[in-house]
């Protein structure tokens, strides 16, 4: 086995961590317990400049999606403080250090499985798993089955989610909308799963959200619903191997015909080529993010 050696820039920042959703509590049968609180993780540098950035995992990942890659690269998180931003990455209730106990939470569901994911993250060029773009992913940093070190990096932090979504996407709501009263106004980025929770939490503190950036999201909530997503600027980004590429302009014509302020931003577009689903995982992550703080730089600058 090869020894770990820590390696990287060397960086100067403050950082720690909190907790939001510690007042609501519940009696167990061995005393009183919290129901669904939320981990935050949080990074500043020397001189922050800008609105603080608020990341939101997808599925049944956890925060660790934005702080170092699965080949060990820096994250978004660690990408976006070397710019000058101060960073808030939650861990959603229920995922990764935000505990989950049936008793409290509800039921689990099933763990996602190598099989399950293939087809979102790392999907072949052909077969039942590909996609009419899957052929062009070239991004992807590591080998495509378990076993290879990268691909088992990266399933290792994969968990289950609520059985019941409704109340998931309920309590997210609560939490980041807690969370966004202590740190806003702030550009909240979104992936996947995590997109109705955070999509509620936007609409319920509108004026605490700078922009929104949905990373492939899953929106289920129909936007006519959420009104006051009209009162800042929103961006559905998409990769060129994903199989969202298939709705995510039905979520940006969705969010139009609410009235939102929306831009579908194809990473292709601006010369980022060859991501999947996990587009803040993949080998050109500092490419493509910087697409998006040159988006949000130029919309809060109008």
């Amino acid at each position: 086995m090869t020894r770990h050696t820590p390696s990287g820039p060397l960086t100067t920042s403050r950082r720690g961590s909190f907790w939001v959703g510690v007042s609501d509590r519940l009696d167990g049968p061995l005393g009183t317990v919290l129901r669904g609180p939320m981990y935050v993780e949080w990074e500043a540098p020397e001189s922050p400049a800008g609105p603080p950035w608020v990341l939101v995992h997808g599925g049944g990942g956890q925060g660790t999606d934005y702080l170092t890659t699965p080949d060990g690269r820096l994250g978004w998180s660690r990408l976006l403080v070397e710019k000058g931003h101060t960073v808030y990455v939650v861990d959603r209730p229920g995922h990764g250090r935000s505990p989950h106990h049936p008793d409290v939470l509800g039921p689990m569901g099933p763990p996602m499985g190598a099989e399950m994911l293939r087809p979102i993250f790392v999907p072949p060029p052909e077969g039942d798993d590909s996609n009419p773009w899957s052929a062009s992913h070239t991004q992807w940093p590591g080998g495509r089955e378990p076993g290879d070190p990268v691909y088992d990096q990266w399933l290792a932090p994969s968990g289950p989610m609520l059985a019941d979504w409704s109340d998931m996407h309920a309590l997210e709501e609560v939490r980041l909308a807690e969370l966004l009263d202590l740190v806003g106004p702030a550009v909240v980025v979104t992936h996947s799963a995590g997109g109705p929770g955070t999509f509620r939490a936007a609409d319920s503190r509108p004026d605490q959200v700078a922009a929104l950036i949905a990373i492939e999201v899953l929106q289920e909530d129909p936007p006519r619903r959420l009104p006051n997503l009209t009162r800042f600027p929103i961006a559905v980004v998409t990769g060129e191997a994903s199989m969202f590429r298939a709705s995510d302009a039905d979520l940006v014509a969705f969010l139009e015909q609410g009235g939102c302020d929306v831009e579908l931003i194809q990473l292709a577009d601006h010369g980022v080529h060859g991501n999947a689903h996990g587009i803040m995982l993949e080998r050109n992550n500092t490419e493509a993010l910087a697409v998006l703080t040159d988006w949000v730089a130029r919309r809060l600058a109008a």
